[in-house]
């Protein structure tokens, strides 16, 4: 459809403003249009179709047997390796390398079933973490098949193509289209969801075998992509989202909507509502500074969801979830979806007011396995979010967040914090525990909090 030049002026203006507060982020959203489309074109989720073969143009590398070090001890874990075709999408074809890891000797419990991590973190810059941490180490100390593969380089044919060079100018254009057209699936979620389909099928065509469930993994706008596959896909049984929270709550949609008229569609496309995953079984694993995980907006999530859902978060972690502490947090997770074992349900301390202190009181619910917990708490002037994926200087990126260790007494975990002369209404805290199940070890956490909020 045609610009008229009245509409080519408002959408420079529109680009140059709005444009610029939206990012790479999975729950970016495109800005107010100039000119609607004739018809909105919903994500088309053929199951039948991405569990085929068909069309993977499968390239097999190699397959052996490795010896990985567990506490210890040696596992034996088969290593495929492997590359495929996707899909086409924005003029680009997508292969993807891929690394299948499954323990020789599976338990009765993980047998058929599959953790895919992709997207989670960079793979070019810290290839190893993806790799070694949520792949080899993963499969080995949790007992279960894990397939990791390498996101395709969306913006090297862009660039061929535009000039432009980075993925957060990729990721912009693909909403430009979405909002030129109305399609859902020219987003850059959609191209995400159908590579992770697609390498889901390739690993089972790799093994040999099927995987009939699977717990998924995805950061940032893959973050958003995992939690909409839930909903697309029975087989599906839990995700770990980070760098992503559900953002469209009544009052952020409507601030959405009122500077594009495509949000609600967006929306209800992709199941970003705190609503769409009230029931979910779901980890969310962030870092205290990302700046796509609001403090106060992810505790209001947390505090609607009545599933079988946690939430870690690292204390001066960023957006990628890369620290070990934040692997061992997706670690404890499959244990718990895969094989029933107890997690403990880790609530905001009471707090107590003393002079020029605060003492701060824990119980932890479910402790079996609790080794340490921590305070975290940081001083800084929260505002409110102006959306996702906005590029507004949120003061919760730059906090400086220090731990103290709670001691155990009789049942509780206390500390006393030294206060005297701070402004207590930038207190924010929060309390992680570390939790050991057999050969696996990780952090969980209660969401963080304002004092002034308790008060």
């Amino acid at each position: 459809m045609p610009d008229e030049p009245g509409c080519r002026k408002v959408g420079v203006v529109m680009k140059s403003t709005l444009f610029a507060s939206l990012t790479l982020l999975a729950s970016s959203v495109v800005c107010v249009l100039a000119v609607k489309p004739e018809k909105l074109t919903p994500l088309r989720v053929d199951l039948a179709a991405l569990q085929s073969p068909e069309g993977l143009q499968l390239e097999r590398k190699s397959a052996r047997t490795e010896s990985v070090e567990v506490d210890g001890r040696e596992v034996a874990v088969r290593h495929f390796v492997f590359r495929f075709f996707s899909q086409r999408f924005m003029e680009e074809d997508w292969w993807h390398d891929a690394h299948l890891f499954v323990p020789v000797t599976l338990p009765d419990a993980a047998k058929g079933k599959l953790f895919l991590a992709s997207h989670v973190l960079n793979w070019r810059k810290i290839a190893g973490v993806l790799l070694e941490g949520y792949g080899r180490q993963t499969a080995a100390r949790v007992g279960v098949a894990v397939l990791v593969f390498k996101p395709n380089p969306v913006q090297r044919e862009f660039n061929r193509r535009t000039g432009l060079s980075s993925e957060r100018e990729w990721q912009e254009a693909t909403f430009e289209r979405f909002r030129k057209t109305g399609d859902a699936n020219v987003v850059s979620m959609a191209g995400i969801m159908k590579a992770k389909w697609r390498a889901w099928t390739a690993a089972e065509a790799v093994y040999g075998k099927k995987f009939n469930q699977a717990i998924l993994a995805g950061g940032s706008k893959a973050g958003l992509s995992v939690r909409a596959m839930m909903k697309y896909d029975p087989r599906i049984i839990s995700v770990v989202s980070s760098g992503s929270i559900p953002f469209a709550s009544p009052s952020m949609l409507r601030k959405l909507t009122a500077r594009d008229s495509f949000a609600p569609f967006f929306v209800e496309q992709f199941k970003v509502k705190p609503s769409d995953i009230a029931t979910d079984t779901i980890l969310f694993n962030l870092g205290s500074n990302d700046f796509n995980a609001h403090p106060t907006e992810a505790r209001r999530v947390m505090e609607q969801l009545r599933g079988d859902a946690r939430i870690y978060v690292h204390p001066n972690g960023g957006h990628p979830a890369l620290a070990p502490q934040q692997v061992g947090a997706a670690r404890l997770w499959l244990r718990h979806v895969i094989f029933g074992d107890t997690l403990p349900d880790i609530r905001p301390p009471v707090v107590e007011a003393g002079e020029g202190s605060l003492g701060f009181r824990a119980v932890i619910e479910q402790p079996e396995g609790v080794e340490a917990v921590e305070l975290c708490h940081a001083y800084f002037r929260e505002k409110p979010w102006p959306g996702p994926a906005s590029r507004e200087a949120m003061p919760h990126k730059n906090a400086k967040w220090k731990i103290t260790p709670l001691a155990k007494r009789e049942g509780q975990y206390t500390a006393m914090l030294e206060t005297k002369g701070v402004d207590l209404g930038r207190l924010h805290y929060y309390i992680r525990a570390r939790v050991r199940l057999g050969q696996v070890s990780g952090w969980l956490s209660s969401p963080v909090h304002q004092l002034q909020e308790k008060q």
